[in-house]
C-alpha cells in the first residue's frame, strides 16, 4: 500500500508542474485525475481517518484541478463524458471539495460529537490552507459559505469506502461525518451531480430551530474566520447572504450578543468576553476586505450590536480602566517627549499623527495612542470606523444620515446608562465589617480596620460606558478622513456642538461645573470629582478630540467640518487643565490620610496614574500646537482660523497649564514625603515617571509661547502681557527654593530626598526653559544654590548649579535673549559651574581605565582581562539630554565659548576691559575645542578611557592658558576680582578629593573585611586606576597655573595644603593630597624655573606642615606611600628654592638651609640600613629626644642636632602673621616621635632609599 501511495505521489508530482499543450492532453490529465480520486479516495474525512497521508495526496490531487480549471482546461473536455459531468461545472465541484473540507473543520471543533476523530497535523491544515487559496483563484469562496453551512446536515456513523475494499483493522472501517461516502464521493464521481439533499429534517440549524448551541456557534465562526483567513479574495459579487448569515449569528439566541432576558443581571465572565470580542474583530475583517458584498445592514444594526457589547463587558466584575498602553511603551513616550525640548516640534521624534492608529492598540507603534480601556471597546470602535467608512462609499446619503443619528442615539443611550450605574453605586450601603476580630479585640488589630472600610475607588463600569460614547462618536470623526466621499453632518463634525457633546458626554455634573470654573475663571473654585476612572478617560477622550481638531490638513478640513470658532481649542484644553487640578485636589487629600490601609494604597496609584497620563496628553497637545503654527500653511480660511484659535490657545492657557503642572510636581513631591504608603507607592518608580511627564508638558508649553512670539510679528507684547509668565515663573522657582533644593542638599535622607536627586537635572532644566520666556529676578542663583543649612552638601549644591548653567547656556546659545541676559548677568557663576564641570570626578569615572598594567598589577589577570573587555564595549556618546552630564561636558564648553566670545552687549551696561576679557575666555575656549575636535577628527570631543578624557581635558585648559597668556590677560583672574577662577579650581579638586577618598576607602574596607570575589577585587584596582589618571589631570592642571602665576602657590597653601593638618580629615584623603602635591612640585621643579623667594614664606609653610606629617602617627600609620610622598614633596620643595644662598640672612631662607641640612641627613641614615636596629633599641630604652651620648650612633646624634636646629629656626620665624600653620608648635618630644616613625621594615627604608637617590645626598640638595 505504501508503495503505490508513493508511486501516485511521483505521477502527482510529475502533473503538478506540467502544462497540457493539446486537447488530448488535456483529457488524458483529467482522466489520470479522476482515477486516482475514483479508485483510492473517498471524503476527506473518511481518507484522513484512514491514512493522512492518503489526505494529503487527495490535496494535492484536487489543488491540480483547480489549478487547470483556473486556466480554464476544462472547457476542452467533451460535453458528454462523464469528466465534464465532474470536473466541467467549477462551481459545482468547489461545492463538493468544501463541503468536505467543512466537514474536517467540524470534526476538530465540535469534540465528542464526532467521535475519536483524528487530529490534524501542521502539514495537514497547511495543506488545506493551501487548498483554500486555489480554490478562491476560481470560485468566491465567502459567497457560498453561508448556503454550504446553512444546509450542513447532521453527523452521523458512516461505513468507510476505502477500509471497505480491506480486510485489515475493521475498528476504521465506521467513522463519523456530517457526508456518507458513498453518496457524497463514489456517486459523484460516477454521476458528477450534486447529491446532497437538503431537507428541513437533515438540516442541522433547522434542527435545532434557530437555538444554535454555543459549540455549534463556535464552529460556524471559526470555519468563517478559517475560509476569509485562508482565501481573502473579495468578491465582485453584490451578496447579501453573507451579511444575513452574520446578523442572524450575532443575534442568535445563545449567541454572545443575545436579546434572552433570562441572563439580564448575570455578570459577563473572560469566556463569554473573548469570544464576543474575536466575533467582533471577525466582522472587522470581513468588512475592512469587503467581502460582506454591498452594504445590506439595517442603519441600527452595527450600533445595535456595540451597545450590547459594552453593555455586556459593562456588567464585568473584574473591568479595570487600565493604560492604554505597555507600560515600557509609555516610559518610551515619556522619554521621547522630554528629549524634544523646547528645540521645536518633535515630530521627527513622534511622528504625525495617523488616524488609521488611534483606535486599535495594535496598530500602535509608540504609547500616546488614545484608545479604548478595553480590548472589546477597541474592536466596537473600530466596527463603527470600518462600517462609516464604508456606509460613506457606497450607500446613499440617506442611508448615512440615518446611520450618523443611530450612532448618536448609541451615545446617548449609552451616558444614560452610565448614570444609571454611578447612582446606583451612589446609593449603595456601606459594606458591614468582614473580618473576624471581635469590637473588644479590634484595637488589637489595627491593620484589620482597611478590610471593613468602603472601597474609595469608585466603580469603573460608570466611565467606561461614557468612555464608550464618546468613543462611538469619536470613530465616525476619525473615518471622515478616510474617506474621500465622506460627507459631514451636523452630528458628526468638527463643530462646537459636536465639542459640547463630547464634553458632555464624558464627565459628569460635578466635573461640568469644575470645567466651566476654569474656562470662566470667576468666583470660587467648586470641588471636582473623586472618581479616578472617569477623570482619566475624560482627560482621554478630550485630548484626542483635540489631537483631531490640531490634526486636520488642506485635504481634509472640509470632510471632517471643522468650524471657525477660535475658542475650540482653549475649550477643549481647559477642561483637560480642570481634570488635571481635580487630580491634584485628590492626590493632596490621600496624602493627608493617617492610615496606611489598601484603599490609600488602591487610590493613590489611581490618582498618580491619572495624573501622569493627563499631564503626558498635555505635553502632546501642545507639542502638536507647535508643529502646526510652525509647519503648516494657513493657506485657507479655515486653516487661519486653525492657527487663530492655536495664538488664542496659547495667550490664554498656558500660564494655567504651567501652573497647574507646577502644583501637580509639587504634590508628587509631597506624596514621597508624607503620604504614608510614598515608598510603596514608588517601587517602579511610579512617581519618577509622572514627574517626568509634568516636566515634558511644562516645556512643550514653553515651546508654543516661543512658537507664538516668532510667527505673531507685532503681537509679541499682547501675548507678553495675556501669558502672566512672571507669575507662573515665580511659583515654580518657589516650589525650587522652598521644597526641591532644599531637600535635595539636606542631610536628613528620605523617600522624597531621593525622588528630587533623580529628577533634579529635569527640573533645573524646565527652570532654565522658563527664564526664556520672561524677565527673572537677578538674585536668582543667590536664591536657589545656596545652603540653608550648615550640614547642607556643598559639592552637591556646585553640581545642580552647573547642571542650571549648562541648561542657560544652552538655550542662550539657541537664539533665546532672556536667557542670554541672565547667562551674561551671572557670566561668572557661568564660568565657575563650567570648571565644576570640568573637575568633576564622577563624569570622568564614566569611562573606563585603560590603565590596565595598574589593574594587573593590583588585581590581577582577571582584573586586566575585564578591563580590556570593557575598554573594547565603549563607544563615543552624544549629548542628547539636558543639563549638565558626563556625556555632554564638552557641548557645554562649545556652547560658552560661542556664547562668550560672541556676546556684546552694546549699550554700555559693562566696562571695556571685562567685556574684552569675556571675549577673550570665549575665544580661547573656541580654539582649544575646535583644535581637539580636529585631533579627534570628529565634530565634537569624545573619550574612549579615563585617561584620554583626563589629557583631552589637560589639553583644553591649557590652550585656555596659552591662549589668553599671548593677549597679556590671565584666565585665573576674573575682572575686578583676582584669582577668583584659581580659587574655584582649587576648591573643586578639593571636593573631588573628598569624594574620591571615599570611593577609595568603601573598597579598602570591603577588602578588610574579606570581599575577595572576582568583581570586589576588579573594583578595587579600577578605583585605584580612576585615582591615579584623576590625580595625574588635577597635578598636572595645578603645575599649569603655577607655571603661569607663582603667587597662586598661596592659594594652595590655604585651600589644599591646609587639608594635611587637619585631625577630622581622613587618612585616604590625606594620602591622595600628598600624592597629588608631589606631582604638583614634581612637575613645577623641573620646569627649569628658578628661585621662587618672592613666596619663600609661603613654602616654608608648606615644608613646615609636610614635616609634621612626618612627625607625627599619620606617616606611621599609612605606610611607605604616605613616607615617599612626604619626602618627595619635600624634596621638590628644597629643589624649587636650590638657589637661595647660605648667606642669605632672610629667617625664611634660613628656614629652608636647615630644613635641607635635616632633610639630607634623615637620607643618609635611612640609607645606613645597619643602623635601623640600633635606632630602634635606642628610641625602644630611651624616653629622651634622639640625640644622645652613646658612641654607637654617632649619625643619630647628628640627626638630633640638625632636628634640633630646624626647630630653633621655626620659634625665631615670623610665620604667625603670615601663616596660620605656625601657631602650632613643635612637641618637645618630637625627636622620639621621629624615631618611632621611622621604626620601618627594610622594604619601606629601600623605597625610600632608591627614591632619595634620584637627587643625592649632598648638602648642595
Amino acid at each position: 500500500h505504501s508503495q503505490g501511495l508513493d508511486s501516485y505521489r511521483e505521477t502527482l508530482s510529475a502533473l503538478s508542474n506540467s502544462s497540457p499543450s493539446g486537447n488530448e492532453e488535456v483529457i488524458t490529465l483529467f482522466q489520470t485525475l479522476h482515477t486516482f480520486l475514483k479508485v483510492k479516495c473517498s471524503t476527506l474525512l473518511d481518507a484522513l481517518n484512514c491514512d493522512p497521508q492518503l489526505a494529503c495526496l487527495q490535496m494535492d490531487c484536487w489543488s491540480i484541478v483547480f489549478r487547470l480549471m483556473e486556466q480554464n482546461y476544462q472547457k476542452q473536455l467533451p460535453k458528454a463524458d462523464v469528466l465534464w459531468k465532474v470536473f466541467g461545472d467549477s462551481a459545482l465541484f468547489a461545492r463538493h471539495v468544501l463541503l468536505q473540507i467543512i466537514d474536517v473543520l467540524f470534526s476538530q471543533l465540535m469534540g465528542d460529537g464526532y467521535g475519536d476523530a483524528p487530529r490534524l497535523t501542521d502539514q495537514l491544515f497547511g495543506r488545506m490552507r493551501s487548498l483554500c487559496r486555489q480554490i478562491g483563484r476560481v470560485v468566491p469562496i465567502l459567497p457560498e459559505l453561508p448556503n454550504l453551512l446553512r444546509n450542513l446536515p447532521g453527523q452521523l456513523w458512516y461505513k468507510s469506502l476505502i477500509y471497505d475494499q480491506k480486510e485489515n483493522t475493521i475498528e476504521k472501517a465506521l467513522h463519523v461525518s456530517m457526508l456518507d461516502p458513498k453518496v457524497h464521493h463514489e456517486r459523484f464521481m460516477i454521476e458528477g451531480a450534486e447529491v446532497v439533499e437538503s431537507t428541513k429534517e437533515n438540516r442541522r440549524i433547522d434542527f435545532y430551530n434557530k437555538n444554535l448551541p454555543r459549540q455549534e456557534i463556535n464552529a460556524i465562526w471559526t470555519t468563517i474566520g478559517f475560509f476569509a483567513d485562508a482565501s481573502p479574495i473579495p468578491s465582485k459579487k453584490k451578496e447579501k447572504m453573507l451579511a444575513v448569515f452574520v446578523q442572524g449569528l450575532l443575534q442568535s439566541k445563545y449567541g454572545v450578543l443575545s436579546t434572552n432576558t433570562k441572563n439580564k443581571g448575570i455578570p459577563a465572565n473572560d469566556i463569554h468576553l473573548d469570544r464576543c470580542l474575536h466575533e467582533i474583530k471577525w466582522v472587522c475583517h470581513l468588512l475592512s476586505k469587503s467581502m460582506l458584498g454591498e452594504l445590506s445592514f439595517p442603519a441600527n444594526f452595527v450600533p445595535g450590536i456595540v451597545k450590547k457589547a459594552i453593555l455586556l463587558e459593562s456588567t464585568s466584575v473584574i473591568l479595570h480602566m487600565r493604560p492604554t498602553a505597555p507600560q515600557q511603551k509609555v516610559d518610551r513616550f515619556v522619554t521621547q517627549l522630554w528629549k524634544s525640548s523646547c528645540l521645536g516640534s518633535s515630530d521627527e521624534v513622534l511622528g504625525s499623527l495617523t488616524f488609521n492608529s488611534l483606535l486599535t492598540q495594535s496598530r500602535m507603534d509608540d504609547a500616546w495612542c488614545h484608545a479604548p480601556s478595553t480590548n472589546l471597546a477597541q474592536a466596537c470602535a473600530s466596527l463603527i470606523e470600518i462600517y462609516a467608512v464604508d456606509a460613506s462609499k457606497r450607500t446613499t446619503k440617506a442611508y448615512w444620515n440615518n446611520f450618523s443619528r443611530e450612532v448618536d442615539k448609541l451615545a446617548s443611550s449609552l451616558a444614560a446608562k452610565a448614570k444609571e450605574a454611578d447612582m446606583t453605586v451612589s446609593t449603595r450601603p456601606a459594606s458591614t465589617q468582614t473580618n473576624g476580630v471581635g469590637a473588644s479585640f479590634a484595637h488589637l488589630f489595627p491593620e484589620l480596620e482597611s478590610f471593613s472600610e468602603k472601597d474609595s475607588v469608585s466603580s469603573p463600569a460608570g466611565a467606561f460606558l461614557r468612555e464608550a460614547a464618546c468613543f462611538s462618536l469619536l470613530a465616525c470623526v476619525i473615518a471622515s478622513t478616510r474617506s474621500a466621499a465622506f460627507i459631514p453632518t451636523p452630528i458628526i463634525a468638527l463643530n462646537k456642538c459636536f465639542r459640547e457633546k463630547i464634553t458632555n458626554l464624558s464627565s459628569d455634573e460635578c466635573m461640568q461645573e469644575h470645567h466651566k470654573y476654569y474656562q470662566a475663571k470667576t468666583g470660587d473654585a467648586p470641588k471636582g470629582t473623586s472618581n479616578f476612572n472617569l477623570l482619566f478617560v475624560s482627560s482621554k477622550v478630550l485630548s484626542l478630540t483635540t489631537l483631531l481638531h490640531l490634526s486636520v490638513t488642506r485635504e481634509n478640513v472640509e470632510r471632517v467640518g471643522l468650524d471657525d470658532d477660535i475658542s475650540m481649542l482653549e475649550y477643549l484644553t481647559f477642561s483637560i487643565i480642570s481634570n488635571l487640578s481635580a487630580s491634584i485636589d485628590n492626590m493632596k487629600t490621600l496624602n493627608l490620610s493617617i492610615k496606611e490601609t489598601r484603599n490609600l494604597f488602591n487610590s493613590s496609584i489611581s490618582c498618580n496614574h491619572v495624573i501622569k497620563s493627563t499631564a503626558m496628553w498635555l505635553g502632546l497637545i501642545f507639542d502638536r500646537a507647535t508643529m502646526v503654527i510652525r509647519n503648516v500653511p494657513n493657506e485657507n480660511d479655515k486653516l487661519r482660523g486653525l492657527h487663530a484659535a492655536i495664538k488664542k490657545l496659547a495667550v490664554s492657557t498656558c500660564s494655567s497649564a504651567i501652573a497647574v503642572l507646577t502644583k501637580a510636581l509639587s504634590v508628587l513631591f509631597d506624596t514621597a514625603s508624607t503620604n504614608k504608603l510614598g515608598k510603596s507607592l514608588n517601587v517602579d518608580l511610579a512617581l519618577d515617571k509622572a514627574f517626568h511627564c509634568c516636566l515634558g508638558a511644562i516645556r512643550k508649553v514653553i515651546c508654543l509661547v516661543h512658537a507664538c512670539r516668532e510667527y505673531s510679528v507685532g503681537e509679541e507684547s499682547s501675548v507678553d502681557a495675556q501669558c502672566n509668565m512672571v507669575s507662573v515663573f515665580s511659583e515654580y522657582q518657589n516650589f525650587m527654593a522652598l521644597k526641591v533644593i532644599p531637600t535635595t542638599i539636606g542631610i536628613k535622607k528620605s523617600d522624597a530626598q531621593d525622588l528630587c536627586c533623580r529628577q533634579s537635572a529635569g527640573l533645573l532644566c524646565v527652570l532654565a526653559a522658563l527664564c526664556s520666556t520672561c524677565s527673572v529676578p537677578q538674585t536668582l542663583y543667590q536664591d536657589i544654590f545656596r545652603q540653608r543649612e550648615k550640614g547642607d552638601d556643598s559639592q552637591l549644591i556646585q553640581l545642580l548649579r552647573a547642571t542650571f548653567s549648562c541648561e542657560l547656556t544652552r538655550l542662550a546659545t539657541r537664539g533665546f535673549s532672556k536667557c542670554l541676559d541672565l547667562a551674561m548677568q551671572h557670566f561668572g557663576d557661568v564660568l565657575n559651574d563650567t570648571i565644576v564641570s570640568m573637575f568633576d570626578y564622577q563624569s570622568i569615572t564614566s569611562h573606563p581605565s585603560s590603565n590596565t598594567d595598574l589593574l594587573l598589577k593590583l588585581g590581577g589577570e582577571i582584573s586586566r582581562r575585564k578591563g580590556t573587555d570593557k575598554l573594547k564595549k565603549t563607544s563615543s556618546t552624544k549629548a542628547d539630554d539636558f543639563g549638565y552630564k558626563e556625556e555632554n561636558f564638552w557641548s557645554l564648553c562649545t556652547d560658552i565659548g560661542n556664547l562668550f566670545h560672541n556676546w556684546n552687549p552694546g549699550d554700555g551696561r559693562m566696562d571695556i576691559n571685562q567685556k574684552i576679557w569675556i571675549n577673550s575666555v570665549g575665544r580661547a575656549i573656541q580654539s582649544a575645542c575646535a583644535h581637539i575636535c580636529t585631533n579627534e577628527d570628529g565634530d565634537s570631543p569624545h573619550a574612549t578611557s579615563a585617561e584620554k578624557e583626563c589629557d583631552m581635558r589637560r589639553e583644553l585648559l591649557r590652550s585656555i592658558f596659552t591662549s589668553m597668556k599671548q593677549k597679556n590677560l590671565s584666565f585665573g583672574d576674573l575682572p575686578g576680582d583676582s584669582g577668583s577662577n584659581v580659587r574655584s579650581i582649587f576648591e573643586c579638586i578639593k571636593r573631588n578629593v573628598f569624594f574620591l577618598s571615599k570611593t577609595v576607602s568603601y573598597y579598602e574596607e570591603q577588602l578588610r573585611w574579606g570581599c575577595e570575589d572576582d568583581d570586589s577585587i576588579y573594583k578595587r584596582a579600577e578605583i585605584r586606576a580612576y585615582e591615579e589618571a584623576y590625580v595625574g589631570f588635577c597635578a598636572s592642571v595645578l603645575s599649569d597655573m603655577l607655571k603661569e602665576n607663582g603667587r597662586w602657590v598661596n592659594i594652595m597653601k590655604d585651600v589644599i595644603v591646609k587639608i594635611l593638618e587637619s585631625p577630622c580629615v581622613d587618612r585616604t584623603e590625606k594620602e591622595i593630597i600628598l600624592k597629588l602635591l608631589s606631582r604638583v612640585f614634581e612637575e613645577y621643579s623641573h620646569n627649569g624655573l628658578g628661585s621662587v623667594q618672592t613666596f619663600v614664606e609661603v613654602y616654608c609653610a608648606i615644608l613646615h606642615t609636610l614635616k609634621t606629617c612626618l612627625c607625627d602617627l599619620f606617616a606611621a600609620r599609612s605606610g611607605n606611600d604616605a613616607i615617599k610622598h612626604i619626602f618627595s614633596c619635600a624634596l621638590h620643595i628644597v629643589k624649587l628654592q636650590g638657589k637661595t644662598t647660605p648667606n642669605d640672612k632672610s629667617t625664611h631662607a634660613a628656614y629652608i638651609n636647615a630644613f635641607t641640612n635635616w632633610l639630607n641627613i634623615c637620607g643618609m641614615l635611612m640609607q645606613e640600613e645597619d643602623l635601623v636596629p640600633e635606632m630602634c633599641r635606642e628610641v625602644a630604652t630611651r624616653n629622651n629626644s634622639i640625640r644622645g651620648s652613646d658612641p654607637l650612633s654617632p649619625k643619630f646624634t647628628i640627626l638630633g642636632e640638625a632636628f634640633q636646629s630646624l626647630r630653633k629656626h621655626e620659634d625665631t620665624l615670623f610665620l604667625r602673621a603670615v601663616n596660620p600653620y605656625a601657631k602650632q608648635r613643635v612637641p618637645s618630644n618630637a625627636g622620639q616621635r621621629l624615631g618611632q616613625n621611622l621604626k620601618l621594615s627594610h622594604s619601606c627604608l629601600k623605597t625610600v632609599k632608591n627614591f632619595t637617590d634620584e637627587f643625592g645626598t649632598s648638602k648642595s640638595v
